[in-house]
């Protein structure tokens, strides 16, 4: 297993996953070109293994602070611990340039997301209703990573 930063020959894989989940923002590949592309502050790693892609993670890095902005594995890998690696992975790139807490957030019925996160440290720190589909609340979380 190893992360590398994503590439545009990984778009359709990149959009492949991101259709497994429906609930997870949908970037598209426009999207997907932009944080590939070369921002500044953007970094969208792949997660892969000797035979396949295994999932993406994004991350927008401002310090002190960076974001996690989107976390996916393949359907088929999931509930594996490869969703826990990759964050771990994100986490560490945020802190190795430069940050001192990282923030996401994740729909409020996604159990498995919250969990995750608060496992890793992160603490709810506020919500944004109905940001989801309209519908489902957002909770907002951030890991303070000068423990």
């Amino acid at each position: 297993m190893k992360f590398r930063a994503a590439e545009l020959a990984d778009l359709p894989f990149l959009l492949e996953i991101q259709s497994e989940w429906p609930a997870l923002p949908q970037w598209g590949a426009d999207g997907f070109k932009k944080e590939i592309g070369g921002l500044p502050r953007s970094y969208l790693a792949v997660l892969e293994d000797a035979s396949a892609l295994l999932g993406f993670g994004g991350l927008w890095i401002i310090p002190p602070e960076a974001q996690v902005t989107t976390l996916a594995i393949a359907r088929a890998r999931s509930r594996r611990g490869w969703g826990r690696r990759l964050l771990r992975h994100l986490i560490d790139e945020a802190v190795r340039r430069g940050a001192r807490t990282v923030t996401l957030e994740a729909a409020a019925d996604n159990q498995p997301a919250l969990g995750l996160y608060g496992s890793e440290g992160f603490r709810i720190v506020g919500r944004r209703p109905k940001l989801y589909n309209g519908v489902v609340d957002a909770i907002l979380m951030e890991l303070d990573c000068q423990r």
